[in-house]
């Protein structure tokens, strides 16, 4: 059952309905995972591409990594690894390394 609105002529939803002030900021899980790349030319053993994630649950089944052709990713090595990472956002990901 959901609330209706006789005025409007349509049901009102959960998020009008909590429109009194009871919103609170929340902490969801977040974490940076290590994908270890197949050598290959390009790029020799032990280079990882860092993909951040908010459903880490996901994780196990994960079978491939999706990139975009509209963000550049840089080649950084930190000490002694090689990561794939998008490019604005390579300082933030080592920040104090």
């Amino acid at each position: 059952m959901s609330l209706y609105s006789w005025k409007l002529s349509t049901p009102i939803s959960n998020f009008e309905v909590a429109m009194d002030d009871t919103y609170q900021e929340v902490n969801d899980p977040a974490i940076t995972v290590k994908f270890e790349l197949e050598p290959n030319e390009k790029f020799p053993a032990q280079t990882k591409v860092l993909a951040w994630t908010t459903t880490p649950w996901t994780i196990p089944a994960n079978m491939a990594l999706a990139v975009r052709n509209d963000i550049d990713y840089i080649l950084v090595e930190n000490n002694s690894e090689q990561f794939i990472v998008a490019k604005n956002r390579a300082e933030s990901v080592f920040k104090g390394k």
